[in-house]
């Protein structure tokens, strides 16, 4: 290829195409983001801070109804059903916390 090097992303939410920048972003998993993965069965390396539901082909209608159930039992919450409906990516579940008084 003519000495051009192109660095391959890690994850399909990656924001940086051609650099190893982004590794360090999101280098420890949180509680929350440990969790979601737990509960969708993948590795906690692919849901970081930033994280879009439809970034994750495990994170489907089912294993969200997963994942709610066991925000309101870890954090001991019952969400409405707007506060379901928000809690599409991570920052909007942290959002949904907080106005549960629960930082996450």
């Amino acid at each position: 290829m003519n000495g051009l090097k192109l660095s391959v992303p890690r994850a399909k939410t990656c924001p940086y195409l051609f650099s190893n920048e982004y590794e360090t972003m999101n280098a420890t998993p949180t509680k929350l983001t440990s969790l979601i993965a737990e509960v969708i069965d993948v590795d906690a390396e692919l849901i970081e801070d930033h994280t879009v539901r439809s970034d994750v082909d495990a994170w489907d209608s089912l294993a969200q109804l997963g994942v709610i159930a066991a925000l309101e039992e870890t954090y001991g919450v019952t969400f409405s059903t707007a506060d379901m409906q928000a809690c599409d990516s991570v920052p909007s579940i942290r959002s949904v916390l907080q106005r549960h008084g629960v930082e996450a």
